[in-house]
């Protein structure tokens, strides 16, 4: 719950974000996890849900090997001339 922080700070020394990655294992105890971690998509709709990040980066997230059983989550994003 740091994305925020962070892009604030690096604004503050003249920083962009270019590229961003986060991935996981899926947890044993999925709605045992604090906010935004009980989901993939929670994960991702937090990302999302920074518009400084989202304005600047485009990102997608993917599920690593069977959803019935062990599996990574990865999410991937980077900067793109629009």
């Amino acid at each position: 719950r740091c994305v925020a922080t962070l892009i604030e700070l690096g604004r503050k020394i003249g920083l962009e974000i270019d590229w961003l990655g986060y991935n996981r294992k899926n947890f044993s105890f999925p709605a045992d996890q604090m906010f935004p971690h009980s989901s993939f998509h929670q994960e991702m709709d937090y990302l999302h849900s920074h518009r400084n990040l989202c304005e600047r980066l485009d990102g997608n997230g993917y599920t690593l090997g069977p959803v019935t059983s062990d599996h990574w989550f990865v999410f991937v994003a980077n900067y793109n001339e629009r």
